[in-house]
């Protein structure tokens, strides 16, 4: 079986809020930031990390690098950096 890698690189210095999914279908999905200090993605929605996760990972195989994931919430904020 051939297995397929998909890199997804998301741009430096570019404020990426964007609510992230990676289906349970889709394994081998690497998302690639340039450095951790200038690569953002973040969201904001919702009273609750649990509700409003800026990333959520269904599927196995996953790789994140180079990447400062953010939740902010109303109350306070989550940051995780990759």
């Amino acid at each position: 079986m051939l297995l397929k890698y998909i890199v997804l690189r998301i741009s430096d210095f570019i404020d990426n809020r964007e609510k992230v999914v990676i289906p349970a279908e889709k394994p081998y999905i690497t998302l690639s930031g340039t450095q951790a200090s200038n690569t953002f993605l973040i969201w904001s929605d919702g009273e609750d990390i649990l509700e409003s996760p800026t990333l959520t990972i269904f599927a196995s195989d996953f790789v994140c690098r180079f990447l400062t994931i953010q939740v902010n919430l109303h109350h306070t904020s989550y940051t995780f950096i990759l």
